[in-house]
């Protein structure tokens, strides 16, 4: 008797947020990233004609597809060729065509350099960014993020370890 009435509320519940949903403000939109990295990494092992500490910079092209939820909150998936994601943004400001963002996400690295080397894992990061309105259907976008990868690169008698990523970005997006 105790199952059928867990069933019922399971569903009820289920209904319920569906109904709540089509009430939600949804604002989709798509958008290109243009990125400057700074990643620290140190070697381990065999690395004879390797520093044990450097500084490795690069540049990045990112898509991006996701949705504004009423007004303070923004969800979307970015990605390249060497990553992809899923993150979240609150929008802690929203005055006069600016917004303020602070957020997080979690995406899955996959970097093949010419079987020297590769690095498969989780990256975490976290971003500050702002949004400026330039027109109802554009906004362009800069901001800074902060990522860790998970695991270390493996590569041929040597493990690179990467401690941190510093990420400035500028972007612009295209609101449906």
């Amino acid at each position: 008797m105790n199952a059928k009435f867990i069933k019922l509320g399971l569903i009820t519940t289920l209904f319920a947020s569906l109904s709540q949903a089509e009430e939600l403000k949804i604002d989709p939109f798509v958008g290109v990233e243009y990125g400057y990295s700074k990643s620290d990494y140190k070697y381990k092992g065999n690395t004879l004609y390797l520093a044990s500490d450097e500084d490795i910079s690069s540049t990045s092209r990112t898509i991006k597809i996701g949705a504004f939820i009423e007004n303070d909150h923004r969800v979307y998936v970015n990605g390249d060729n060497l990553y992809i994601g899923a993150n979240y943004d609150y929008i802690y400001y929203n005055e006069n065509n600016l917004k303020l963002l602070a957020g997080g996400g979690i995406g899955y690295v996959n970097v093949d350099n010419d079987s020297r080397s590769s690095t498969k894992g989780i990256g975490l990061n976290i971003s500050l960014g702002i949004l400026y309105s330039v027109h109802s259907h554009v906004d362009l976008e800069m901001g800074y993020r902060y990522a860790i990868i998970t695991p270390d690169t493996k590569a041929s008698g040597y493990t690179i370890e990467t401690s941190n990523t510093h990420n400035i970005f500028a972007g612009i997006n295209y609101n449906f």
